[in-house]
């Protein structure tokens, strides 16, 4: 009878007090872990964006130098590149929305204070958006495309025998292909990828820049 009545009485008070204090022990390590794995999702989603960003103005790049044009040399807008930086017109800069065919600058700059390298966009002053109505740029765009860590990366440019020069032209005579078949845009970095991009326009003449202006 005894322990009969003992079992009807439930709980004691001593029995719910450590009751309530394994229970909040439980609650507050599973917030914890809960905590952390949120703040583990951020930071991967973070990191994956970059990737992402990275990606994307990775494709940019090799867009505008797809989309690269021989130019008029008349004009003073035959492509020209070195080993730090090429200019030239693409019909797909990076600037714009829509196809276009504009001036495109890209040079690779490396900073001190941050130990990078980056591939910068830059938008000359005066320069014309060339399109079904001409306007000019609302302001010189300078834009960091591209970033690697170290002081290290190079422009190359691959000619029709197959060799890859540190400049275009490679000779100053008139007469040799206005694009190279290939640039090449090296990191220096063995974790780090290469960015190649094929000429579209080096196979075939194109028309000259005053020819689209009136098309």
């Amino acid at each position: 009878m005894k322990s009969a009545r003992r079992s009807a009485r439930g709980l004691t008070l001593l029995e719910l007090l450590v009751t309530l204090v394994l229970v909040s022990l439980i609650v507050g390590i599973v917030w914890q872990a809960l905590g952390q794995l949120a703040r583990i999702e951020r930071l991967l989603a973070g990191t994956q964006l970059q990737s992402l960003n990275q990606a994307l103005r990775a494709e940019w790049v090799r867009g505008a130098l797809e989309g690269l044009l021989p130019g008029d040399a008349a004009a003073g807008d035959r492509f020209k590149g070195s080993a730090l930086e090429l200019v030239g017109l693409t019909a797909e800069a990076p600037a714009y929305p829509s196809p276009v065919v504009a001036r495109v600058s890209l040079s690779i700059e490396y900073s001190v204070a941050s130990n990078t390298t980056a591939l910068w966009l830059r938008q000359p002053d005066g320069d014309k958006r060339r399109s079904t109505a001409v306007s000019p740029l609302p302001t010189p765009l300078l834009t960091p495309l591209l970033s690697w860590p170290g002081r290290s990366g190079r422009l190359r440019y691959l000619d029709a025998a197959g060799t890859w020069q540190d400049r275009w032209p490679v000779s100053d005579e008139p007469g040799g292909p206005a694009l190279p078949s290939a640039i090449l845009l090296e990191t220096g970095l063995e974790d780090a990828p290469t960015l190649i991009a094929v000429t579209r326009a080096s196979a075939a003449p194109l028309p000259t820049r005053r020819l689209l202006e009136t098309m």
